[in-house]
């Protein structure tokens, strides 16, 4: 993701699947992004996606590479997560089922 994402303040869907990427960059300019899809890209790590993506309601990061999903607990806006068919080992944490806004999620093919 480059900086011409800040061209798109008012974007609030955005499909950045098989992009071929592993970081999110420049998001933060988006702050009516409302739903963003990540599916099969080359996420490892969601660690730093609360400061890129604090209002996102809905995350879909299937397909990727995670093996842990420490961080998105701190997206409080986060209503639901497809994060089926990725390496995590565990069950969705019990501290992301406690944001405020938690509907639903999906887990399928996690290990």
């Amino acid at each position: 993701m480059d900086a011409s994402l800040a061209l798109l303040p008012a974007v609030q869907i955005l499909n950045l699947s098989r992009a071929c990427i592993d970081a999110v960059e420049h998001a933060e300019r988006c702050v009516r992004l409302d739903c963003l899809n990540l599916s099969f890209n080359r996420f490892r790590c969601v660690r730093s996606l609360p400061t890129r993506l604090g209002a996102v309601r809905r995350l879909v990061l299937r397909g990727n590479e995670l093996e842990s999903t420490v961080g998105l607990e701190r997206l409080y806006a986060l209503e639901g997560i497809d994060l089926a068919s990725n390496l995590i080992i565990c069950a969705l944490p019990p501290a992301l089922r406690r944001t405020p806004r938690w509907r639903t999620s999906r887990l399928s093919g996690i290990h």
